[in-house]
């Protein structure tokens, strides 16, 4: 019902990136009641942490914070008056987000941040830096662990000079960032979800059309809150699980495809908030609901199947990815010019784009150069024609 929703508001791309955040909310409102039912632990014996963060990597204007607004802003926002504590912020630091503490004419003030005022949120923050340049650094000193531990244990803690900070949150981020390289090692890596979207020229045909019915449409309260209720009566039955049933055909899928185990941790995670959020339960002897039942259906498959390659490709770096596309778009090869004045339209500029073309040319060699043409790997030239 949230997408037919989604689709009666005219928004874009509803199959693709609306299931992400729908399955990183059931993963919040699992993860809370796993804290005191504990049906799902870790290897300490402690109840593992089921939290399922988003980071939408797109360019500028490519629907990084419309999806979040769709969700999280406003009264009609699809998580809007369900049970769940939601917050959406335009910016904010990492002190903001997990707090601080600062000397006041030589008395400690403790300033809490949104981590620990909405311990129990999903926090939608548009522009969050904190978090993607944590990702992109490559030295554990540099990092602000305290953010780190917010967003991989929830167990806060950070010694300052005018007093520590000390607590547990239950958070679960969603935001965007510009198309970068993240490094995915890190525990922080097993707790997002990456969707990605390079957009060709008929997506960004797709998006003015759906930018010209702003202003046009009306939404049908009814509807909304019909998908409320159904998302009250979801959380009163995730209130009864006891027990996982995690699908044996994820686990062969999985080694059909060798992912790494710390990437099966957080396609695991995707799969148990898709079946969630699909009401996939099953009776537990006589108690009702006491079974999550992950299934492996071939939506959750193409769901899990379409986050591991975007993992590959944030991993490897999403503004080759960028390059790539436009590539394609003009049929496997173009001229620098051409191809520098298209990124333009990923947000860059003239000297961003000929450094990205000559590490992609030059240094790493992922796209071959002839003159002032570049070409897609693979593609042939004819002695005739010049080019096939």
């Amino acid at each position: 019902m949230i997408l037919e929703e989604l689709r009666e508001r005219k928004c874009a791309y509803v199959d693709r990136y609306p299931p992400y955040y729908i399955a990183s909310a059931g993963c919040h409102e699992l993860n809370l009641v796993n804290q005191s039912a504990e049906f799902f632990l870790d290897q300490n014996g402690e109840p593992e942490n089921l939290r399922l963060h988003t980071i939408f990597c797109a360019p500028p204007g490519c629907s990084k914070t419309f999806w979040i607004n769709q969700f999280l802003r406003g009264k009609y926002a699809i998580l809007g008056d369900t049970g769940i504590d939601i917050t959406l912020e335009a910016t904010l630091t990492g002190a903001g987000f997990v707090g601080t503490t600062r000397f006041n004419q030589g008395e400690s003030i403790r300033e809490p941040g949104l981590a620990e005022v909405h311990q129990k949120a999903i926090i939608g923050i548009e522009e969050f830096s904190a978090v993607t340049t944590m990702f992109k650094t490559s030295h554990s000193g540099e990092l602000d662990n305290a953010l780190l531990l917010a967003l991989d244990s929830g167990y806060v803690y950070k010694r300052l000079a005018a007093g520590p900070i000390k607590y547990r949150t239950y958070v679960t981020l969603q935001t965007g960032s510009q198309p970068s390289r993240f490094d995915l090692s890190s525990g922080l890596g097993r707790r997002f979800c990456f969707l990605e979207f390079m957009p060709t020229l008929k997506d960004f045909r797709i998006l003015t059309l759906a930018t010209r019915h702003l202003g046009q449409l009306t939404v049908n309260p009814t509807r909304t809150h019909q998908i409320r209720m159904g998302i009250r009566n979801l959380r009163e039955r995730m209130a009864n699980i006891k027990a996982v049933d995690i699908d044996t055909k994820f686990y062969e899928y999985m080694d059909d495809k060798e992912v790494r185990h710390i990437e099966e941790v957080v396609l695991k995670r995707l799969l148990m908030g898709y079946a969630a959020m699909r009401g996939y339960f099953k009776n537990r002897g006589h108690q009702k609901d006491g079974i999550l039942d992950a299934r492996f259906d071939p939506t959750a498959r193409g769901l899990i199947e379409r986050q591991h390659q975007w993992r590959l490709n944030v991993q490897r770096g999403s503004e080759f990815s960028q390059v790539m596309i436009i590539l394609e778009d003009c049929g496997g090869k173009a001229a620098i010019p051409i191809l520098r004045e298209r990124l333009l339209d990923y947000g860059m500029d003239y000297g961003q784009a000929s450094d990205l073309i000559y590490q992609m040319t030059d240094r790493l060699r992922l796209i071959r150069k002839k003159g002032n043409v570049v070409f897609l790997p693979g593609y042939k030239e004819d002695i005739t024609n010049n080019v096939i």
